[in-house]
């Protein structure tokens, strides 16, 4: 995207997702960034840059190994020189990149350097088999270069035709040469639940226990209250009814 050498220098450092992110800061330091000041003290450099969207940045550049530390905290929070780190670097007539900034998580070769069995997992390397070793380090750069190949032909849909094509092509000798595992189905089951299938089991009458019914149901306060006792308007005493239904009205 650009001819300078750090464009170069750090394709062949960062892995390609990391490489992604610091071409869009290398272009925009390109575009957008220019040096508006510059203060000098014993030991660090003080840039003002300014960008495109009218904001400021300050980066502190320490002579002696120079690295800097911007106030817009890229590097802090990504691992890799900002856009105005990068301008600041070019203003110092820097064209490679200082190796202090570069972090190991993201040196590509770093992904190179494990080692896998050929189930995929890691190998502890306090326990490696020499053969395991090997047959992991082709796994592992295998995979690397799948990887690789996919990054250079992701942006060219003729470049995917023709790499989804050979791998295709590669589907039939290669099983040939290894052929497909037959897995039983009760095997298969097993390895999932980590333990054996017995072959049978006994089903034992549950406990007897209460079955569920109709519960009981609760009164309400009103029901468990004891009738209230009236005057009589019949009998004229003082009992649970009234006339209407007085004993009286039976007899008479």
């Amino acid at each position: 995207m650009t001819p300078w050498v750090m464009e170069k220098q750090c394709s062949v450092i960062y892995t390609h997702e990391i490489f992604s992110k610091f071409q869009e800061q290398l272009v925009v330091a390109r575009d957008h960034c220019i040096i508006q000041g510059i203060s000098e003290t014993e030991d660090m450099k003080i840039v003002t840059i300014s960008s495109q969207s009218g904001k400021e940045r300050v980066v502190e550049m320490n002579k002696l190994n120079m690295f800097g530390m911007c106030s817009c905290k890229f590097y802090e929070s990504f691992g890799i020189p900002c856009r105005h780190i990068i301008q600041v670097l070019r203003g110092e007539k820097l064209n490679e990149i200082p190796p202090i900034y570069f972090m190991k998580r993201w040196d590509i070769r770093c992904k190179r350097k494990l080692f896998f069995d050929k189930e995929g997992n890691l190998l502890d390397e306090k326990a490696k088999d020499p053969v395991e070793v090997a047959m992991g380090r082709k796994i592992s750069d295998s995979r690397n270069k799948f990887e690789e190949l996919i990054q250079m032909a992701k942006n060219s849909e003729q470049g995917m035709e023709f790499l989804y094509s050979s791998l295709s092509n590669l589907v039939e000798p290669l099983q040939n040469i290894v052929p497909a595992a037959t897995v039983n189905k009760q095997d298969e089951f097993e390895s999932f639940l980590g333990g054996k299938i017995p072959q049978e089991v006994e089903i034992h009458p549950p406990n007897d226990i209460n079955s569920r019914g109709r519960c009981k149901r609760i009164k309400k306060s009103k029901e468990n209250k004891a009738p209230r006792k009236r005057m009589c308007g019949k009998c004229k005493q003082l009992v649970s009814h009234d006339a209407r239904n007085c004993p009286l009205n039976v007899a008479g």
